[in-house]
């Protein structure tokens, strides 16, 4: 065996010529350096540092060697590796031949891809300036430094560098323009540096460094060196009044521009008119006192400035304002900069305010310089004094007058105003008692009243007064008389009204009563007394004699009416009425009421024809026709005679029968039902007696038991011992004698109902009110179409719950579109009416073999209209057979509403003791605690069935 040895003594690899060295703008640039070794370079032995990456391997993107070229190449664009950092670069380069030597070699270059910085530091982007300041730009970069030979500005589009003789980099300040120790200086105004311009100015540098990457910035500021003015004050109530001088007041400075926001400017009055604010040394008085934290006093402004920084608000206390004052006061407005620095400009006139703190006097005159009475035309201004109150001639002052009448319902309050006070028309004015009242008021606003109540009573007496009778000698009276009611009596309200009257024949007159606020006097007299009666007004100092008028009166207190009725041949009846002799008909009303109260007849004076017997005297006669069958009680509720006199509530003893028509069945329904037997409702025309249930057959078979024959009205009650099937309306026949209640002595007409006289038995008689009604029927199995509810006078839609889409319906059978819903036994239904009406129903009470009860439905916790199927009432609660008692324990007792009969319809709370049935017809809202509730109602017979709707 043989063995051999390689030794490399050519060395380590070699590591040289890097292709970036100095400087670089770009710090993407590729670098590569040559790596060679005779003996071969191991690709994957390399490690590279290079800024701020470590340990780079030819694995990463970005980094390769090429053996053929012997070059090891850095790419910053490769995804491993980072751009180069600005400044100073170090690339460290470790190398391994095939044979494991390594060598490691550094190399140094510098990034400068950044511009330079430009830092405006006076005056700042969107400063100001107040004076003609230096602007001063701070220059800088880091790596290279700036070329000063390529700094520039342009001030509001003027180039500097273009102007003669200014350069950047000579080092003299005096040219306007100096770069020094990395700040440049420009001196506005200066050798060829033109001035800035009042308001907004532009300026723009340019810097590039010693690689020529340059880099501008541009600022605006505003430039101001005017002093601010005061443009306006306000002051919330202007000028002062008294009233206004109990209240601060919001005072408001405007300035011409926006003012420094940091600075509280002094508000101050001149009161001795040196132009001055207030000091130790004069007389004025600082009353702008900042109030802070309150808003000032619900002026709705903030203090101070406003965010426009144009507007400031203060406010003035009322302690401030001069008691007793009439002057014009000027303010004088200090320590105020606008936002440029510039101190407000106090020279210029600033406003004024004027204070008028003294009120006019008014006053009524004493009581001896105002009438008591008055009439016609009067001067008001004669009753009171007015005065300006020392304010001089030039006072203007508005004065008005009003008048308060006592009797107008305001007592107080003087809201009549006087056009023309020196001549005023009192023919305005009621016959009553009135004040006078003046209010002054100056050209500020201050005002004064008086009025003359307290001080003077005043009375109108414009109406002469005057007494005539009001009914001619002669006429008589019924009754207790009022005397007062006799005359016509014109007087002021302050004038007197005496009545007498001769009652006892004597011509004496006895005083009946004196009636100074027409108090009703009255005089009790015997019937058929004669009197004369006066009336006398005094106490009216403009007439010379008082009037006065007397009238022959005669009281006869009662007519003497007779009544009588009889009945006609037709069965129609006749009312005659009779007064007294020598009377007449002015107006009655009489009542006739039938025996069961199902009719009632009113008839007055127009009803009755004026007759006269063979004496020439008086009688009245209407007749009633075609009223129903029955007996009426006539009542003549009121009769009044031509001289007033009147009986009441008259009542005729016999009563009268009016009987024109042979009885007749009519309708019947079912009223009740339970497993065993039926109540059936038999309707007539009118009221029937001696029937028997032998008389009556139901679907062919008689009758079990009968109720109601003899309570004197139109219905029986019928009971059969069985249930019956009324979806084909089963006759229900007259089989034996049934007789009318009231029979006509004069009738045309049969007493009795005609044998076999019937009518087809109904499901149920269904009331429905007006307004939105919940109904059911009691189908035990089927159903009908909601059309047949048309023919319900009132009838507008139905509301039907969709189970399938979970949605309630609506059916307006108006709108034609719809097909009519299938009212089906058992579910709940709303039905909608504008009127109260019945309607008849027949359906299916009894299950056929093809065509079982009702299944059981399910409930969802909530609200569910829940029907009934059956014919009988039924508990509601939730023992055994009541129709709850499938749900127990799932519904709310006390949340069962039913309708409670009223119309329009209004519901009650259905009584959780069972007190309160669930019947036919009727739907009710129960209000179920949990979801899949299964619900079957409780039968009162042996099959089940249920009776649910989900809401």
């Amino acid at each position: 065996m043989s063995r051999s040895i390689v030794i490399d003594d050519d060395g380590a690899p070699t590591i040289q010529n890097p292709s970036i060295g100095g400087v670089t703008t770009d710090n993407q640039s590729v670098f590569t350096v040559d790596v060679s070794d005779n003996d071969g370079i191991n690709a994957g032995g390399f490690s590279v540092d290079i800024g701020d990456d470590t340990g780079l391997t030819t694995s990463a993107d970005g980094v390769s060697y090429s053996s053929s070229a012997g070059e090891l190449t850095i790419d910053p664009s490769g995804a491993d590796v980072s751009d180069y950092p600005e400044g100073s670069v170090t690339a460290t380069v470790t190398a391994e031949d095939t044979n494991g030597l390594t060598d490691t070699q550094s190399f140094s270059f510098t990034v400068d891809s950044e511009p330079p910085t430009l830092t405006f530091t006076q005056p700042t982007d969107g400063g100001s300036l107040n004076s003609a300041s230096d602007i001063t730009v701070d220059i800088a970069d880091a790596t290279t430094g700036p070329d000063t030979t390529t700094i520039d500005a342009t001030l509001n589009g003027q180039t500097l560098s273009e102007l003669s003789n200014t350069e950047v980099d000579d080092d003299d300040a005096s040219d306007g323009i100096e770069y020094a120790s990395g700040t440049l200086t420009i001196s506005p105004g200066e050798a060829n540096i033109p001035s800035l311009q009042q308001g907004s100015n532009t300026i723009s540098v340019t810097a590039a460094d010693s690689q020529g990457t340059s880099a501008t910035e541009e600022i605006s500021f505003e430039f101001d060196d005017v002093s601010p003015t005061v443009e306006n004050i306000d002051v919330s109530e202007a000028p002062i009044n008294n009233s206004d001088a109990t209240e601060d007041q919001l005072i408001t400075v405007t300035f011409n521009e926006d003012m420094d926001t940091s600075v509280t400017p002094e508000i101050n009055i001149d009161t001795d008119g040196d132009g001055q604010a207030s000091d130790e040394s004069t007389s004025d008085q600082d009353i702008a006192t900042l109030k802070e934290g309150i808003d000032n006093n619900g002026f709705g402004k903030d203090n101070g400035f406003n965010s426009e920084a144009r507007t400031y608000n203060a406010v003035i206390s009322s302690a401030d304002f001069p008691a007793d004052s009439n002057q014009t006061l000027n303010f004088v407005v200090t320590n105020a900069n606008d936002v440029s620095g510039n101190a407000l400009d106090t020279s210029a006139d600033t406003g004024s305010i004027y204070v008028d703190t003294n009120s006019p006097t008014a006053t009524a005159d004493a009581d001896t310089a105002i009438p008591d009475n008055i009439r016609g035309t009067i001067d008001v201004t004669e009753y009171f004094t007015v005065d300006s109150n020392g304010e001089g001639a030039d006072e203007q002052l508005d004065v008005v007058y009003t008048y308060d009448e006592e009797n107008d319902g305001d007592a107080g309050v003087y809201d009549d105003v006087i056009q023309n006070p020196e001549t005023f028309d009192t023919t305005v004015l009621n016959e009553t008692a009135v004040d006078f009242k003046v209010q002054v008021t100056d050209d500020v606003g201050n005002t004064q009243t008086a009025n003359t109540e307290g001080v003077a009573g005043i009375n109108v007496d414009n109406a002469d007064p005057s007494v005539s009778a009001s009914v001619s000698d002669g006429h008589v009276f019924a009754g207790d008389l009022t005397v007062s009611d006799i005359f016509n009596v014109q007087k002021g309200t302050y004038e007197s009204i005496t009545f007498e009257a001769d009652v006892d024949g004597d011509s004496t007159l006895e005083e009946a009563g004196t009636d100074n606020t027409f108090t009703e006097t009255q005089i009790s007299v015997s019937d058929g007394t004669e009197f004369t009666a006066t009336a006398t007004v005094t106490g009216d100092a403009s007439v010379t004699q008082d009037p006065s008028a007397s009238v022959d009166v005669v009281v006869d207190d009662a007519d003497d009416l007779g009544v009588a009725t009889t009945e006609q041949d037709n069965g129609d009846v006749k009312i005659t009425l009779t007064p007294e002799p020598g009377a007449t008909l002015q107006s009655t009303t009489v009542t006739a009421t039938q025996n069961d109260g199902s009719a009632e007849i009113t008839l007055d004076e127009s009803d009755f024809t004026e007759k006269q017997d063979r004496f020439g005297d008086y009688y009245y006669e209407a007749t009633i026709s075609n009223a129903p069958d029955g007996s009426y009680d006539v009542d003549v509720d009121s009769f009044t005679d031509n001289a007033d006199r009147t009986q009441e509530n008259i009542d005729v003893t016999d009563p009268a029968v009016i009987d024109n028509t042979q009885p007749g069945i009519e309708n019947a329904y079912v009223t009740d039902a339970d497993g065993d037997s039926m109540q059936i409702t038999v309707v007539f025309n009118e009221s029937v007696t001696g029937a028997a249930a032998a008389d009556f057959a139901v679907d062919g078979t008689a009758a079990d038991g009968i109720g109601g024959e003899t309570d004197g009205d139109d219905t029986l009650t019928l009971t059969i011992n069985r249930n019956i099937q009324t979806g084909d309306a089963p006759p229900v026949t007259v089989t034996g004698t049934v007789s009318e209640e009231y029979d006509g002595a004069n009738e045309a007409a049969s007493d009795d109902v005609a044998d076999d006289d019937n009518t087809g038995l109904h499901s149920l008689q269904a009331t429905l009110d007006e307004g939105l009604n919940s109904f059911s029927v009691p189908a035990a199995s089927g159903g009908f179409s909601a059309t047949e509810l048309e023919d319900a006078d009132g009838f507008q839609s139905v509301w039907y719950y969709d189970a399938t889409s979970g949605e309630w319906v609506n059916w307006v059978p108006a709108d034609g579109s719809d097909a009519a819903p299938f009212i089906e036994g058992g579910e709940g239904y709303l039905v909608e009416m504008s009127q109260q009406s019945t309607v008849d129903i027949n359906v299916n009470t009894q299950p056929g073999l093809d065509d079982p009860f009702p299944t059981a439905q399910t409930l969802d916790e909530g609200w569910n209209l829940v029907g009934h199927y059956q014919e009988g009432a039924q508990e509601a609660t939730t023992g055994t057979n009541d129709a709850f008692d499938s749900i127990a324990g799932n519904y709310e007792t006390d949340s069962i509403y039913a309708q409670n009969g009223a119309n329009p319809v209004a519901y009650e709370i259905l009584p959780g003791d069972g007190d309160r049935d669930i019947k036919p017809g009727e739907a009710y809202w129960v209000r179920i605690t949990a979801d899949d509730v299964s619900y079957t109602e409780e039968p009162m017979t042996s099959a089940p069935g249920p009776i649910a709707q989900i809401a």
